[in-house]
């Protein structure tokens, strides 16, 4: 997280965030990686998903950093 790429590491950030107490995000919205507006296990699944799998990458602005385009959510950064 917070490295300019997406990789293994943001998965396990999100996830213990989540669920281990990890650090909280500068940025709330940057974890929602699949962008449904909800921070929960599915955006670290989504991650993993992606990387591993071969599934959707995240979408906008991904690959590039920026605000979300979509705004469908209450979350900031």
């Amino acid at each position: 997280y917070g490295s300019g790429s997406l990789n293994l590491a943001d998965a396990i950030f999100i996830a213990s965030w989540l669920y281990a107490d990890g650090t909280t995000p500068d940025c709330l919205d940057a974890c929602d990686t699949n962008d449904d507006g909800r921070l929960d296990i599915s955006d670290p699944i989504y991650t993993l998903l992606y990387l591993f799998a071969g599934s959707a990458a995240p979408p906008e602005p991904y690959p590039l950093t920026g605000p979300d385009p979509t705004f469908l959510d209450e979350i900031g950064c």
